[in-house]
């Protein structure tokens, strides 16, 4: 497995299992808040930090402000910032 992809192995691995373990107790049909709500406690007694719905603080200079865009849920990388935690991995073939 090449280095970049076993981090996000192990958290993306981490998230699917959540997702299913959600729909297997809840089941299909709920709205998207219900599954939010229970994706985020099952991601929190896993040990991930998880918050969701928060507004997006936007920087300028020395101006900022908080703008009504909202993330639906986001999970801590164990980075300072979200942006040292994502980053882009073209797949070999992915672009045919």
């Amino acid at each position: 497995m090449h280095p970049d992809f076993e981090g996000a192995s192990s958290l993306t691995g981490g998230i699917i299992n959540a997702a299913i373990e959600v729909h297997r107790h809840m089941g299909p049909g709920l709205l998207e808040s219900v599954y939010e709500w229970c994706l985020t406690r099952e991601l929190e007694d896993s040990g991930h930090h998880v918050s969701s719905q928060k507004n997006v603080v936007i920087r300028y200079k020395h101006h900022s402000r908080a703008e009504e865009l909202r993330y639906g849920l986001l999970v801590n990388f164990h980075q300072n910032k979200l942006t040292d935690g994502v980053s882009r991995l073209i797949l070999p073939g992915a672009n045919r």
